[in-house]
């Protein structure tokens, strides 16, 4: 029993794209979405950004002109590794709750996509682990 009331006092973070995301926050009325991408959608411009999440534009350029998703993937893990402090610092600031990290991305057809890397390194970080529930949907 014990466990169980640690596991429900603390966040879950859900890694998702914009649309289903609201769809999800407006079915079951909770929930609170932060963007995790360098601009917003349409009808989600407001939506607090969580930086340390987000890739640069030097990345996202790269990866626009090369395509190689393997340099994408080391680049950005390398800037998740230097964001881990701010990183800490925004999940340990969250009290129980669902919390969706979006952007763009809809990986339902194999897309690939910054959230589901952060969705690993964070899931698997054993200084991560115990401070939140990962959750990744597409």
């Amino acid at each position: 029993m014990e466990n169980q009331e640690i596991v429900n006092s603390i966040p879950t973070i859900i890694f998702s794209n914009y649309w289903l995301a609201k769809k999800l926050i407006e079915k079951n009325n909770i929930g609170k979405i932060y963007s995790i991408s360098l601009s917003n959608p349409k009808g989600f411009e407001e939506l607090e950004k969580v930086r340390c999440f987000c890739p640069n534009w030097k990345i996202l350029t790269q990866y626009k002109e090369d395509k190689d998703w393997d340099k994408y993937t080391n680049d950005f893990i390398e800037l998740v590794k230097e964001n881990r402090k701010e990183i800490r610092q925004w999940i340990e600031s969250l009290d129980n709750g669902d919390y969706y990290l979006c952007c763009w991305e809809n990986t339902v057809n194999g897309a690939k996509c910054h959230r589901k890397i952060l969705f690993e390194l964070l899931s698997n970080s054993a200084t991560m682990r115990g401070k939140a529930i990962y959750q990744y949907l597409d």
